[in-house]
């Protein structure tokens, strides 16, 4: 809840550096894996 908070409030900003579709989840497991990619993946329905 307090993680949360801190987004809310914009005390702590995420970065999406990358965003896939689901079916894409093994390219974005091998780019985390081979960090390849800065912030964090984002895998959409």
């Amino acid at each position: 809840e307090e993680v949360l908070r801190w987004v809310q409030s914009g005390e702590l900003k995420l970065h999406i550096g990358l965003t896939l579709p689901l079916s894409e989840a093994v390219e974005a497991h091998r780019q985390l894996e081979g960090r390849e990619t800065v912030g964090k993946i984002l895998l959409t329905p």
